[in-house]
């Protein structure tokens, strides 16, 4: 009796220690940012390493065996990276990166994290964390755009950055966790998860990214759609778009109607990218077509993890470019054609798996960071924390043990 009461102790003590590392990842790790030295990168690098070395010896501590189809893909996909690594021009920026700090470890180190949020319960506790990590964030990104800067970092005056170092990876961020907050908001009733939502959705708004605005649209007609139906829902979403649009009218019209001229330019933008020239998305359209040239040489494995700059790609105004701004060239320019597959494969389990409750959640936060992953790239400050999702997502899906 006394060693099962010593196993079980163990079990609660490691259950704990898996719920705390997953809540520092989405409550303190978004945080992790030294604006004066620039470091968005490295600090939030170091804390990966460690909290997945942990998260190693946690689950061998527990002795999981793993029995699940979905890490078939997840494993070739690693396996397929890991040859383009070996293969690569620059081992140390294929292991480590550059200084974004997307080299292959830090995609073992997330599926470390995957592994660690599928053996973890209390979701809901850990995505209130998360929400309020988020709506800090966004408060100090509503406040940059009123001109009140409390992250100061000179080298990006006049841009909406918060604690992410870029307005593009901020709505990445946001895009992430805002269809969570909205379905809570729908589903319950209360003032706090509407605030929340209202916060994070004037945050992603004054990021200024258009692809995460794109993404969060299509995400959140699909919400309305879900939940129109029942009559208390469509209450709580009548009470939610009256605030969305309060908030859009607001920021709209604020600092000389910088959001609204931005909004009226995805016309242009969209005129742009049906002709293919080269300036649509803001010269996206030029890195595409350019990454796209590459693909004959490299297709099996790739130019190598973070590699894209060896390419020597040139911008208008000169500067080489380093990512393809679309998250399914990326992975097929730097590690092949096999890994995206095998990626692709992974991804859509969760895509082509969904459920409603619960489920619907997670593929909500799944979808939009995919929808926007096809204007951008993997950044440290977000990818760690969509695997944590991806990991709630399969727990959610298959009720068994791995």
């Amino acid at each position: 009796m006394n060693g099962m009461t010593r196993f079980s102790s163990r079990r609660m003590g490691l259950e704990d220690i898996k719920y705390s590392m997953l809540l520092f990842m989405f409550s303190v790790y978004p945080f992790l940012a030294n604006p004066a030295i620039q470091d968005y990168f490295e600090m939030r690098f170091f804390h990966l390493a460690v909290f997945s070395a942990l998260a190693l010896y946690v689950l061998f501590k527990e002795q999981v065996k793993i029995r699940h189809p979905l890490l078939i893909p997840l494993a070739a996909f690693l396996g397929f990276s890991l040859i383009a690594t070996l293969l690569a021009a620059d081992p140390k920026v294929a292991w480590t990166g550059s200084y974004r700090c997307t080299g292959y470890m830090t995609y073992v180190f997330c599926a470390v994290l995957f592994v660690l949020a599928y053996q973890t319960g209390r979701r809901e506790k850990l995505l209130n964390g998360m929400f309020l990590a988020g709506v800090i964030v966004s408060t100090l990104a509503v406040l940059q755009f009123y001109g009140i800067n409390l992250v100061p970092d000179s080298d990006l005056d006049g841009l909406v950055y918060s604690t992410m170092g870029n307005p593009n990876w901020l709505g990445a961020y946001l895009v992430l966790i805002l269809p969570a907050a909205v379905i809570v908001s729908i589903r319950s009733s209360g003032w706090r998860s509407p605030a929340a939502a209202a916060t994070l959705y004037a945050g992603l708004l004054v990021s200024n990214t258009r692809g995460a605005w794109i993404a969060f649209l299509v995400v959140f007609s699909w919400i309305l759609v879900r939940h129109f139906h029942d009559p208390f829902q469509r209450k709580r979403i009548y009470i939610i778009m009256m605030i969305f649009l309060a908030i859009t009218a607001l920021l709209a019209f604020s600092k000389d109607g910088v959001l609204l001229s931005r909004a009226y330019s995805m016309k242009a933008e969209i005129n742009d990218a049906v002709t293919l020239s080269n300036q649509a998305g803001s010269f996206r359209m030029l890195i595409w077509k350019e990454v796209l040239k590459l693909i004959p040489q490299h297709w099996a494995f790739g130019l190598g993890p973070d590699h894209l700059m060896y390419a020597n790609i040139r911008m208008p105004n000169g500067m080489v470019q380093t990512k393809s701004h679309n998250f399914i060239l990326e992975i097929l320019i730097t590690t092949g054609v096999f890994s995206l597959i095998a990626y692709l494969r992974f991804l859509g389990y969760f895509l082509m798996n969904w459920q409603s409750g619960e489920g619907f959640i997670y593929f909500a936060m799944i979808l939009g960071y995919v929808l926007q992953g096809l204007f951008l790239h993997d950044v440290i400050m977000v990818v760690p924390l969509f695997w944590i999702i991806l990991g709630f997502a399969a727990s959610h899906l298959h009720s068994r043990p791995l």
